[in-house]
């Protein structure tokens, strides 16, 4: 197996090699996508009121995140539409 393109020293602050920039993007990346994540949990309330958002889009947002199966998708476009018919609903009544 030849050495040509993989990393025999790792020079952790350094860009120079394709390991350790994608080592640097995937960490940053990470940890961007975890901070927006909780960052989202503490602004809901104001998301939620600036958008009209129901308690079971707002659960079903949240679920999506922590489970992204296909079948758990599909549950949560159901609910989804549900709640946006409800809504709907409601509107026309007032």
């Amino acid at each position: 197996m030849a050495l040509g393109s993989k990393a025999t020293q790792v020079h952790l602050f350094s860009l120079n090699t394709i390991q350790m920039r994608t080592f640097h993007i995937t960490w940053f990346v990470f940890f961007l996508c975890l901070f927006g994540c909780s960052g989202i949990a503490t602004l809901m309330p104001v998301v939620r009121s600036d958008l009209g958002l129901t308690a079971v889009i707002v659960t079903a947002f949240f679920a999506t995140l922590v489970c992204f199966s296909p079948a758990t998708l599909a549950e949560e476009q159901r609910a989804l539409e549900a709640a946006l018919a409800e809504r709907e609903t409601t509107l026309a009544r007032a």
